[in-house]
């Protein structure tokens, strides 16, 4: 039964999540941008470990606390690639949720269903929230500037 399992899709969610904003992280390191934090959740119920922030609410608030001022002497290009790296790694995640679903059919499913979501809120600009790719045009208008 699901509700037996409840507690590993939770954590699978978690997983998700870190691997998007892991992401995120690798690149900036990449590119040369200092990482101030690492978010997973919200702020309420959140334990602290240095830069590292892990919330009991993985779904909202989650994030890569950066210098904005080192990304914004770097290129388009750098950007680009920034902001879109965090897509990139739930891409693979959702491969890795395919393969894994040959052998566990449940937390397959909760790997390509949670990545997918990763993916496709993260690629809206037109969303209320900061998605990747909102970022990305407001940083590339302003490095227009």
């Amino acid at each position: 039964m699901i509700v037996n399992h409840l507690g590993e899709m939770y954590l699978l969610v978690y997983v998700c999540i870190f691997v998007h904003e892991a992401g995120h992280a690798v690149a900036a390191l990449m590119i040369g941008v200092k990482v101030k934090s690492f978010q997973i959740g919200d702020d309420l119920f959140a334990v602290k470990a240095g830069r590292v922030s892990v919330s009991l609410n993985p779904f909202f608030g989650s994030g890569v606390s950066f210098c904005e001022d080192q990304l914004r002497t770097k290129g388009r290009r750098h950007m680009a690639f920034f902001f879109l790296a965090g897509i990139a790694f739930s891409i693979v995640t959702i491969v890795i949720g395919v393969i894994v679903s040959r052998i566990n059919s449940l937390y397959g499913s909760v790997l390509v269903w949670t990545s997918a979501y990763c993916v496709a809120f993260s690629s809206m600009p037109w969303c209320p929230w900061n998605s990747d790719v909102k970022q990305l045009r407001r940083f590339l208008r302003v490095h227009e500037k």
